[in-house]
C-alpha cells in the first residue's frame, strides 16, 4: 500500500514539474512575440513620422485628435521619447507662484483648487500633472495664502490681517 502511495506521488511530483517547465516555456515563448510586436509598432510609428515629414497633409495620424487636443502635445509626437519613457516637464513654481498670489489677491471669496488648475494651465500654457501637490507646495511658500474646504472642495483665499 505505501509502494502505490509512492508512485502515485511520485507521479504527481512530475506532472507537476512538466506544468512548471510548460508555464516557463510559455512565458519565454509570449516575452519573444511582445518584443517582436513592440519593434513592429515601433517600426510603423516611424514610418508614419516620416510620411508625414515629407509629405505633410490634413490626413496625418500622428495629428488626428479632437479640437480639444490641439491645446495640449499628442502623446505620441511630443510626450514620448524614443526609448519609450514619457518626457517630464519641468514646473517653474515661481511663475505658479505669482499667477496664484495674482489670482487670490483679487478674488473676492475663496478660489477652487479646479479654478486655480484651469487659470494656471491657461495663463502658463502648461499642464499640472497633479494640481494638488504643485498648488500645495507653492502656497506653502505664501504666508497669506489659507486653504479651507467647502464640503469636499478644496479652496484657497489670501488671508487679510
Amino acid at each position: 500500500m505505501s509502494n502505490t502511495l509512492f508512485n502515485e506521488r511520485k507521479a504527481l511530483q512530475m506532472h507537476l514539474e512538466s506544468l512548471l517547465k510548460l508555464r516557463s516555456d510559455l512565458r519565454v515563448e509570449f516575452a519573444e512575440r511582445e518584443k517582436v510586436i513592440t519593434s513592429d509598432i515601433n517600426e510603423v510609428i516611424r514610418q508614419v513620422r516620416m510620411l508625414d515629414q515629407t509629405s505633410p497633409n490634413e490626413f496625418n495620424l500622428m495629428d488626428q485628435g479632437s479640437p480639444r487636443d490641439n491645446q495640449r502635445p499628442s502623446i505620441l509626437k511630443n510626450e514620448v521619447d524614443d526609448n519609450g519613457k514619457q518626457n517630464r516637464s519641468r514646473i517653474n513654481y515661481q511663475a505658479i507662484e505669482s499667477e496664484l498670489s495674482k489670482l487670490l489677491l483679487h478674488a473676492p471669496e475663496p478660489v477652487s483648487l479646479k479654478d486655480i488648475q484651469e487659470s494656471v494651465e491657461e495663463k502658463l500654457n502648461i499642464r499640472l500633472s497633479n494640481p494638488y501637490i504643485t498648488i500645495k507646495k507653492v502656497a506653502k511658500n505664501l504666508p497669506k495664502v489659507k486653504e479651507l474646504k467647502r464640503g469636499k472642495v478644496l479652496c484657497f483665499y489670501w488671508e487679510n490681517n
